[in-house]
């Protein structure tokens, strides 16, 4: 078992078959700046982010939850959009 330590508000997780770790940030309504998708390898480096604040596709408000199919499809339940967002 291994740990790392991050340095953002992260709600929920999803590795995929890579083992890429999807988290989603900004979970709370006061962190408009901070409403996207990070993704990290199993070291703990940060490879990316992705989204903004909003309601337009790729933009979040308020993400809560991450998913990943066998595809390679990433979920994001966008809770105060009302809706799941599905990217590649």
């Amino acid at each position: 078992m291994s740990h790392f330590a991050i340095n953002q508000n992260i709600g929920a997780l999803a590795i995929d078959d890579n083992d890429m770790i999807y988290a989603t940030s900004g979970r709370f309504q006061n962190q408009n700046n901070n409403q996207r998708l990070l993704m990290y390898d199993t070291a703990g480096n940060l490879k990316g982010t992705f989204g903004s604040h909003g309601s337009g596709n790729g933009q979040f408000y308020n993400p809560v939850g991450v998913a990943v199919d066998k595809h390679g499809y990433v979920y994001v339940v966008d809770k105060d959009n009302h809706r799941i967002q599905k990217f590649r």
